[in-house]
């Protein structure tokens, strides 16, 4: 990964996988064995947030991740509704992991003129999901990637925190179908975009308290 690289440009990310990991005691670490991916998103932008490239896709659908869906009701059902467990079983257009995350990689290396390592990972929950979670399964992927993150997440939760439980923006409406949570890579990396941009435009009018 890129450790020591400079930040050319943001990878806005979302996965929508199988569920979430759970808590290793012994390792006192988050265990991704039984998170599969099912949906991969990236929007690559400058710095000021301006798309460059972008490519989605649908992981075929494996043994493994149709077990792991068969133990949770909740998520079996988010992707029965929205359409995923369809796609990533019927469509044409769905591949394996392997061949996704080449995919992608063609994707950075094509649509932008910077190197491995000089892209920061942006967008909702990437700090404790979806980077980690790249990094197990997608290694080609995780080589572009910059170490550090810009998790929305985490801005939206901070700033609310230290302005006294108030939003500092505007919020951005979750990205949704007849007023239900779509749950789809591609219609959420772009909100989160969106509510990017706005952090970003709130920090260009602050006063700097510096010097």
């Amino acid at each position: 990964m890129g450790q020591g690289k400079t930040i050319n440009a943001m990878a806005w990310v979302d996965l929508e996988t199988t569920g979430i990991p759970e808590p290793n005691p012994e390792t006192l670490s988050m265990d991704f064995s039984r998170v599969h991916i099912l949906e991969v998103a990236v929007l690559i932008t400058d710095l000021d947030g301006d798309p460059l490239a972008g490519h989605h896709g649908v992981v075929r659908m494996t043994r493994e991740a149709a077990d792991v869906l068969k133990t949770n009701d909740y998520v079996r059902q988010m992707h029965t509704d929205n359409g995923l467990i369809r796609d990533s079983i019927k469509s044409e257009d769905a591949m394996t992991l392997e061949e996704l995350d080449e995919e992608i990689s063609k994707t950075f290396q094509e649509g932008t003129s910077f190197e491995p390592g000089e892209f920061i990972i942006a967008g909702s929950g990437v700090s404790r999901f979806d980077h980690p979670l790249i990094d197990i399964r997608m290694p080609k992927l995780a080589r572009w990637l910059h170490y550090a993150e810009i998790d929305i997440g985490s801005l939206r939760r901070s700033s609310t925190m230290f302005n006294h439980g108030q939003p500092v923006v505007n919020p951005v409406p979750e990205s949704s179908r007849d007023g239900v949570k779509t749950h789809r890579a591609w219609d959420d990396v772009q909100a989160h975009l969106k509510e990017g941009l706005r952090y970003r435009d709130f920090f260009r009018k602050a006063v700097p308290l510096v010097g």
